[in-house]
């Protein structure tokens, strides 16, 4: 990603660490809670902590919150 140029002087990288920045700042019932960032430059991966769903499925929520108050 580095070595990808995405215009006006960013990387791939620059871009994808920008936008995970943005997805931290989020807080939307449909967008799952980004806890942290860990950036590992000696393996070349990027981590991303996010909350945990126990006994539902996020796919499961969205669901549930787009039929609910939908007339029958």
């Amino acid at each position: 990603l580095k070595k990808r140029d995405m215009g006006g002087g960013k990387n791939a990288y620059q871009s994808v660490i920008e936008e995970l920045k943005v997805l931290k700042t989020l807080s939307h019932p449909n967008i799952i809670w980004l806890n942290e960032i860990i950036d590992d430059p000696k393996k070349s991966h990027i981590y991303l902590v996010t909350e945990w769903l126990s006994k539902v499925s996020l796919l499961d929520l969205v669901e549930a919150e787009m039929w609910e108050g939908t007339p029958e």
